[in-house]
């Protein structure tokens, strides 16, 4: 079953506050001077999804690679990682609140790293076992469908060139080049 998005929306918007925009373009835009950093952020991730699948079902063969498709209107990045859960809904849509910061084993700690992709997209869509999501202003998810070409088991991010100060065809070019 899903996560409740709109709980766990209001409740960053709680914590977080209403107008958190400006925190959320500092951490995607500024703490990285390259804005194709988010690719190094998306592997990380993937990296330890992979982990945590291999060691809660070792006896799973599901492919272990990850995959970048790169469209004229959006990056799709998928893997095979563990799939979603509520703490990870959590941990991805909000900011220090990471799921990582108990195993020593898993790279990244604060819960920032994931909002480098906003350097290039305003909604990320996140499609993961039953979790269908979009995150819209940082911190807010909401239900998505579900992904029309996914595997089984695959988790597969979506991310829209829809920034308001980079067009389509920039965001294409800065990500083909890197």
């Amino acid at each position: 079953m899903p996560s409740d998005y709109e709980r766990i929306c209001q409740d960053n918007i709680r914590r977080r506050g209403e107008e958190f925009d400006d925190i959320g373009r500092l951490i995607s835009e500024q703490l990285y001077s390259d804005r194709t950093h988010f690719i190094y952020e998306l592997l990380q991730n993937a990296e330890d999804a992979l982990g945590r699948r291999k060691k809660n079902n070792p006896e799973n063969k599901l492919p272990a690679n990850v995959k970048f498709l790169l469209y004229k209107n959006h990056l799709e990045f998928r893997h095979f990682g563990e799939k979603f859960n509520i703490n990870d809904v959590k941990g991805i849509s909000d900011v220090l609140k990471g799921t990582k910061s108990e195993d020593k084993t898993q790279i990244g700690k604060f819960g920032i790293g994931f909002k480098s992709v906003y350097a290039f997209t305003s909604t990320p869509e996140i499609h993961s076992g039953d979790e269908n999501f979009i995150i819209e202003r940082y911190i807010r998810p909401r239900s998505a469908d579900r992904f029309p070409k996914m595997a089984d088991g695959e988790t597969v991010f979506v991310f829209p060139f829809n920034h308001k100060d980079l067009s389509k065809e920039q965001a294409f070019q800065l990500i083909e080049k890197n």
